[in-house]
């Protein structure tokens, strides 16, 4: 669990880790720790997204397989935009969102303009 975020802090850069899964989020938070990497990793419990709102996350066994449509548990969604991102010299983005690309990267045209590293 957390497996780039983890790889991607230890190679030294600063990582913003959106996790909209509750159980997952907090797994991934004691992993930070465990790691002694709090000062280079925030998670945040908030789907990605187009635009600031809220929706339903349904998972399908495994948190890998978790979308946000209608008919599941409450969830905040957010643009990439519209977090505060600081801008480093070494700026990482890795997006898993299981089908929700296009609108993750439609709310992020501002973050996509300072050239991060995409992988």
């Amino acid at each position: 669990l957390g497996a780039c975020t983890l790889l991607v802090a230890n190679q030294g850069f600063n990582v913003l880790a959106l996790e909209p899964n509750r159980k997952t989020a907090k797994l991934l938070k004691a992993a930070v720790l465990r790691n002694g990497l709090e000062q280079r990793v925030r998670v945040l419990q908030v789907a990605a997204g187009q635009q600031k709102g809220h929706g339903q996350l349904k998972c399908w066994g495994h948190s890998a397989t978790c979308q946000v449509f209608e008919g599941g548990s409450e969830v905040e969604s957010v643009s990439l935009d519209s977090l505060e991102i600081e801008t480093p010299r070494q700026l990482a983005l890795k997006i898993d969102v299981e089908g929700s690309e296009e609108e993750v990267l439609l709310g992020a045209t501002e973050v996509l303009k300072t050239r991060p590293t995409l992988f």
